[in-house]
């Protein structure tokens, strides 16, 4: 991924997107554009005609800065599927671990998306549906760890009201998902921790009005 553009304020603002969100990038003279021939590059509004007239017979993508706009999440992951091949899964899974504070990650092609802590069900059911509707993965998958029963039960009857026909819910064996080593939970770090290890493993399917695990 290159940023090109002489344009201070732009880059300034496309460089701490892309640091903020974690990607690496090349930074550029517009000039220098073709040297990156099949790269992702992002411009300025008033850079991109110019770039994009020299790139019209290469295979390389441009986007805007303004096009950087919006949650931060749904951004990274508008980058990765324009930055990675067919060969990565187009696919979002959102772990969840249920508690007073609920930790919440978010993994798309195999990369964080983020991490973060909630502190309700209603919270991280917006939370998920956002990420469920701006991603638009093929496949979006959310996994609730069950050590807290009812409100797992909860979580996942209400992204199932909400989100039946997008997505797979299933409900994860807790077991061995917490960290015991005694440090404090700064930020949730604990409960962010323990909701990206719940995203990479499989549980079992939720059904609605049905107990499982």
């Amino acid at each position: 991924m290159v940023v090109a553009t002489l344009n201070g304020r732009a880059y300034y603002k496309i460089v701490s997107i892309l640091k903020s969100i974690g990607l690496r990038f090349t930074s550029i003279l517009p000039e220098e554009h073709m040297l990156f021939e099949h790269a992702l590059i992002i411009t300025s509004k008033d850079e991109y005609q110019y770039i994009r007239l020299g790139r019209e017979s290469a295979n390389g993508k441009i986007i805007l800065d303004e096009e950087l706009d919006g949650d931060k999440a749904i951004v990274k992951a508008r980058l990765l599927r324009m930055l990675k091949d067919a060969y990565h899964d187009d696919v979002l899974i959102i772990g969840i671990d249920p508690g007073r504070r609920i930790g919440l990650t978010a993994l798309y092609m195999r990369t964080e998306l983020e991490s973060r802590v909630l502190l309700s069900v209603v919270d991280v059911v917006d939370a998920v549906c956002a990420l469920v509707h701006g991603v638009s993965a093929s496949r979006s998958i959310v996994r609730i760890g069950y050590g807290e029963p009812r409100i797992a039960m909860g979580i996942a009857s209400m992204l199932y009201d909400r989100l039946v026909n997008s997505i797979e819910i299933e409900l994860v064996d807790e077991h061995g998902t917490t960290s015991s080593n005694g440090s404090p939970n700064k930020r949730g770090s604990r409960d962010k921790a323990s909701a990206k290890v719940i995203a990479m493993r499989r549980g079992k399917q939720f059904k609605p009005y049905n107990v499982v695990v």
